[in-house]
């Protein structure tokens, strides 16, 4: 089951910066630790990247959040013409990582509660 960033909206995310990756020849991500959040977008291939110790797979139209201080690295060589969207941000402090089936229950509870009769 997929995890969801919970980010409260009260005060705004603040964008850093952002691009189009394209890889001339087989790439492989270094290995970092950065501050602010990441966001991947696979747009063509895969990308194999590791954070924590999970290892995901990035294909095109997946989304992936790489979190602040928390070191990730691509753990597979990927193909010439590799591309994928990043964008990094940071975010309030309070931010939480929930099961994607308990942002359904959220989100369904709040649907209800706009409705007026």
């Amino acid at each position: 089951m997929s995890k969801v960033l919970k980010i409260p909206i009260n005060t705004p995310i603040e964008f850093i910066s952002g691009g189009h990756f394209i890889s001339e020849k087989p790439w492989i991500h270094t290995k970092r630790n950065i501050d602010s959040f990441e966001i991947i977008i696979g747009t063509n291939k895969t990308l194999y990247i590791e954070q924590n110790g999970a290892k995901y797979e990035v294909n095109p139209g997946d989304v992936l959040v790489i979190l602040p201080h928390i070191e990730h690295k691509g753990f597979a060589l990927g193909e010439e013409n590799l591309s994928f969207y990043w964008f990094h941000f940071y975010c309030p402090a309070n931010y939480e990582i929930i099961e994607e089936a308990t942002m359904k229950k959220e989100v369904s509870l709040k649907s209800r509660s706009d409705i007026c009769i």
